[in-house]
């Protein structure tokens, strides 16, 4: 399983760092916007004014409400990067079945794979994430 999974990403390397830097994108997005959510609170409980309380409570379930949203939309997008990688494997699918390989066994092979790019893109994306916050806190 090993080796079909060294072939699947040494295959398709445009559609793996495709993958790759979306999930990157995804995690600085939504690492950011967590951290912006936790300064706003922190603001929050330092202010002690009734009527600038109130302005930031709306600010923050605003915040709150885009950062939501740009989180699902960045799911979706990686979602669909995913699907079409899936569809573009579609006669490799269809080979790795007639090997007598079950569909749980290649979710697996598929699952490895995305395990594999993982171990770059998390660190890169925490990374990234840190560097841009700070660059956006100045």
């Amino acid at each position: 399983m090993k080796e079909i999974v060294k072939k699947l990403i040494k295959d398709n390397p445009v559609q793996n760092i495709l993958y790759g830097v979306g999930s990157t994108l995804n995690l600085i997005v939504i690492g950011v916007f967590l951290m912006l959510v936790k300064e706003l609170i922190k603001i929050k409980k330092n202010t002690a004014l009734i009527s600038r309380n109130e302005q930031i409570s709306f600010y923050f379930s605003t915040l709150i409400t885009i950062s939501i949203i740009v989180i699902i939309f960045s799911v979706l997008v990686l979602c669909m990067i995913q699907k079409s990688v899936f569809h573009s494997r579609r006669d490799f699918n269809i080979k790795m079945k007639l090997t007598g390989i079950s569909s749980i066994c290649l979710a697996k092979i598929y699952i490895k794979e995305i395990f594999t790019i993982q171990k770059i893109t998390i660190p890169l994306g925490i990374l990234l994430m840190q560097l841009t916050y700070t660059i956006i806190s100045r």
